[in-house]
């Protein structure tokens, strides 16, 4: 989208999803990144959370600032798929799946990823090498 001011900017039109509660997380970042730079220790260790322009249009439509250097995660996944598999039996869904139950035998996501809190980092890179 090019600005009044003769600068480009790079945008997602987003539909189908209140982007109220983004805007709000990220107003909540934006406050968190200023309690960190006014905290001595999370200044020194330079803490913050990378944040984005959301603006709500209406309920169900919005503008995104586009992130650089981002690729949204349905193309890796396309990518990662052969041609006209369907994406619950797709090799990389079906090992993560796999996975996911060896940690915990729930079939709920926050459970799971709750799990895998407890999982040394090293020991899910060697899962997935």
């Amino acid at each position: 989208m090019f600005g009044s001011d003769e600068k480009v900017y790079h945008i997602l039109v987003k539909g189908g999803e209140d982007l109220r509660l983004d805007q709000r997380i990220e107003q909540l970042f934006g406050l968190m990144n200023n309690m960190f730079n006014k905290t001595n220790e999370s200044s020194k260790r330079e803490l913050f959370i990378s944040t984005f322009g959301v603006i709500p249009v209406k309920k169900y439509l919005g503008v995104m600032e586009w992130v650089k250097n981002t690729v949204p995660l349905k193309s890796i996944m396309e990518n990662e798929m052969d041609e006209g598999e369907d994406f619950l039996n797709n090799r990389c869904v079906i090992k993560r799946m796999t996975y996911l139950r060896k940690i915990t035998d729930s079939r709920d996501v926050r459970e799971q990823h709750i799990g895998l809190l407890s999982v040394p980092r090293g020991s899910i890179q060697q899962s997935f090498v």
